[in-house]
């Protein structure tokens, strides 16, 4: 910087004259070097770019042992401190170096779909939204891991939360009989956290039913003393869309007809999908804390954590905030059930996994494939586990770790798998959850009625092409 200074002072006295013309070209000349120089400085940390996790030095892209470093794509998430915990010890083990490039929900999204019209080889693995999937594998943007191993063969023992781990190209759709594009990497399921404590003084069961939460949210409810029967996401878009499902879906409803046999009938205005949003409407609009209509998941996180909502709706991965003294005030308060069961339907929890795939660009699909296989090993997910994920093989449900108190969530999770439901498979299927959150949000805000809320998801045409 001190030389810069320099520079300009001479410039300065150019203009004042006394200078030869030769010498104002090498000032020139020399400035423009140290502006570049200084550019590139100041680059490392990119406006709109990813924040960088990694334990590798060096280049880039060669380990110590002279192999490709493994580069992943995710999202800054709850479960992203698990992830960041348990890369060394795949390090340690495999020699391999990991990079982490970590963006925003939406811009992952983002870049994925930019990346899915280049081919590009920023990432070896990423990290996908099974919301994703159906855009991402129609486009070709993730490999079918046979294609990189021939021999691959899928554990038993690994969830594939409704197949969404496979892609039928003819029929464009996960099924059963598709090809295995992705593995799991985080099992999130929706729970329903409770106040065992407030229960057991109410002397009463863990809701079974959404009428068991409507009544236990009516004898706790007490806002003046900033206590609050229930809480989910009410936020606009994807949040309360998502959280809204559950309610959908126990109630025997669905969005769409039939998408797998490509029927894309819009089907949420039924008799179920009345009664849904009215169970919904009643816990958000009477017993929900204020300001509902903006609540997103740390807001549900927050209310539970401190204390101040007696049940909740929201997602696994949260579940180790719950005993967190740095976070939390209801140690060892809170405990879990699936999802209940609503009029006419059966206990459902939405899936909201995450899976990783391989992008075709990649130039390192084998190390991908390896560090994959290695994650959802039952040795690495229980270490994945202890740190905070949420894991994605059956045999961990049952597995020690669930008879020990800090991780007795694993006992809803087993039970939330048998009735887990996923978001339509369909290519344009974040236009419709985000026409179905705004919706929903503006019966929040009073700008819809439910009646008209309902009539506008019903104009959405879905589409798998």
């Amino acid at each position: 910087m001190k030389a810069f200074k320099k520079l300009i002072e001479s410039l300065y006295k150019i203009i004042l004259g006394g200078i030869s013309l030769r010498k104002v070209f090498y000032y020139l000349f020399v400035l423009v070097l140290i502006s570049s120089v200084l550019a590139g400085c100041m680059s490392g940390g990119k406006m709109g770019g990813p924040s960088e996790s990694t334990s590798s030095s060096g280049d880039k892209n060669t380990d110590a042992q002279g192999g490709k470093e493994i580069s992943i794509a995710l999202h800054d998430s709850p479960w992203k401190k698990a992830i960041e915990s348990i890369v060394p010890l795949y390090e340690k083990e495999t020699g391999n170096k990991v990079k982490l490039n970590v963006f925003p929900y939406n811009g992952l999204y983002e870049k994925y779909v930019t990346a899915s019209t280049t081919k590009s080889d920023e990432f070896d693995v990423a990290f996908v939204d099974v919301g994703w999937t159906p855009l991402l594998n129609s486009v070709g943007y993730l490999t079918p891991i046979k294609e990189v191993d021939p021999k691959f063969s899928l554990d038993p023992e690994i969830l594939e939360y409704n197949y969404f781990t496979r892609w039928d190209k003819e029929k464009q759709y996960p099924t059963k009989d598709g090809d295995v594009v992705t593995l799991p990497v985080n099992g999130n399921l929706q729970l329903l956290y409770y106040r065992k404590d407030i229960l057991k003084d109410l002397g009463v069961e863990p809701p079974k039913t959404w009428d068991d939460v409507l009544n236990i949210a009516k004898k706790v409810h007490d806002p003046k003393k900033e206590m609050y029967g229930f809480v989910t996401g009410g936020q606009s878009g994807n949040r309360v869309s998502y959280d809204f499902l559950p309610f959908l879906y126990s109630h025997g409803g669905d969005i769409l007809a039939n998408p797998a046999e490509k029927d894309y009938t819009v089907i949420i205005n039924n008799d179920a999908g009345k009664r849904a949003v009215d169970t919904w409407l009643e816990l958000m609009t009477k017993y929900a804390p204020p300001g509902i209509a903006d609540i997103g998941q740390s807001d549900v996180l927050s209310y539970l954590a401190t204390g101040k909502a007696a049940m909740g709706l929201t997602v696994a991965a949260q579940f180790s905030f719950m005993d967190d003294p740095s976070y939390s005030v209801v140690k060892d308060k809170i405990d879990f059930v699936v999802p209940p069961a609503g009029e006419g339907g059966t206990p459902a929890s939405t899936n909201g996994a995450f899976l990783m795939g391989i992008p075709q660009g990649s130039q390192n699909k084998q190390g991908a494939l390896d560090f994959m296989k290695w994650l959802t090993s039952k040795e690495a997910q229980i270490e994945f586990t202890k740190s905070g994920g949420i894991p994605v093989r059956k045999d961990i449900y049952t597995s020690e770790l669930a008879d020990q108190p800090e991780f007795r969530y694993l006992k809803a999770m087993e039970e939330a798998a048998k009735y887990t439901y996923s978001r339509p498979a369909i290519k344009n299927y974040t236009e419709l959850e985000d026409l179905l959150g705004r919706s929903l949000n503006k019966i929040l805000i009073g700008e819809f009625t439910p009646e008209k809320a309902l009539e506008e998801v019903t104009k959405f045409k879905a589409t798998s092409k």
